[in-house]
């Protein structure tokens, strides 16, 4: 009989470590998996910006646009009495780009973060 309980209490013990181990591994695959689909989101562009300059011939933004940046890839898009559009983005590289229209700017920060310079890569007139 005390043979049969050690090859139990060996059973139970490979079996638990065992469960540890997949457990472990399965967590970080998961996370992995995760991170991989959660959008790149640098935390100096969430929040609340409003167009205040827009030069240049191609301008693809309505003067005094409002966008809110989210930590989930998403931006609300507002021009003055209209309605919100929201758009999916990505800022990679300092590269901010809309995903559905492949919109790109480069990104850059001006007066201690308060200034968001976004300059158009690929923006084209309309």
């Amino acid at each position: 009989m005390n043979k049969h309980k050690s090859l139990y209490k060996g059973f139970l013990s490979f079996l638990s470590v065992s469960i540890i181990f997949f457990l472990t591994i399965s967590g970080s695959e998961c996370e992995d998996a995760l991170n991989s689909i959660t959008p790149n989101v640098p935390g100096d562009i969430v929040g609340n910006w409003k167009l205040i300059q827009q030069t240049g011939a191609a301008q693809d933004i309505c003067p005094d646009e409002t966008v809110v940046f989210q930590t989930s890839g998403q931006a609300q898009l507002t021009c003055p009495n209209s309605n919100s559009i929201t758009r999916n983005f990505q800022v990679v590289n300092n590269v901010l780009t809309y995903t559905e229209t492949s919109v790109s700017y480069n990104v850059e920060f001006a007066n201690g973060n308060q200034e968001l310079l976004l300059t158009g890569a690929n923006v084209n007139e309309i």
